[in-house]
């Protein structure tokens, strides 16, 4: 990761070669053979970011399909150990939206998020070194720009927590609703309330 890293931001050099390659002094061949020069290592570099990237998100994808054996595992077990007065204060529906969104979640962070977060960390570092490098003024608004944006991220998340937590109560109660009218399929149609049931999905 850290490798790929690397090439991805040694990458705008060789770009800013290729431009500032021609010279109108030289040959058209010379110039010609500059800029095949310095897009042949940008080629060379975005091939192996590229390979190293598709690594990191196959191990990724390894490490969260482990990940998430052993933590269905777990709550399978912790369900059972549950008492009679567990299932009777819990909806069916609610325990499985939440056992279901909770390992959906945690696939999703073993498999993208804890590499494209350390991707992203180790490209900020870059770029922050990078303008460090080339001016101090650029720097410090590049930082307070960075930080501005994190903590912009920060308070949307923030908002759309309530939200999401909604969506899980309501899937539970969709799911609660869809397990209870499969089992009781034949008294609904026992009593002919086939229209009121249909009521509740609409």
């Amino acid at each position: 990761m850290l490798i790929s890293t690397i090439f991805y931001i040694i990458t705008p050099i060789f770009i800013g070669r290729m431009v500032g390659s021609l010279n109108p002094n030289q040959t058209v061949a010379a110039n010609v053979f500059d800029l095949l020069i310095n897009f042949g290592f940008i080629l060379f570099f975005a091939l192996l970011r590229y390979v190293l990237n598709r690594a990191a998100r196959l191990r990724g994808a390894e490490v969260s399909a482990r990940a998430v054996y052993y933590l269905r595992s777990d709550i399978s077990n912790a369900i059972y150990r549950q008492s009679f007065s567990y299932f009777d204060k819990t909806e069916t529906g609610q325990l499985i939206s939440r056992a279901t969104s909770d390992i959906e979640e945690t696939q999703m962070i073993f498999s993208m998020g804890l590499t494209l977060s350390l991707q992203s960390f180790l490209q900020i570092g870059g770029v922050i070194l990078g303008f460090f490098i080339f001016s101090i003024e650029m720097t410090v608004v590049l930082i307070i720009v960075i930080f501005s944006s994190l903590g912009f991220s920060f308070y949307i998340a923030k908002k759309l927590r309530p939200i999401f937590l909604e969506t899980r109560e309501s899937f539970g109660d969709l799911t609660n609703t869809i397990r209870e009218n499969i089992i009781g399929a034949q008294v609904v149609r026992m009593f002919s309330t086939q229209q009121k049931e249909q009521q509740k999905f609409m």
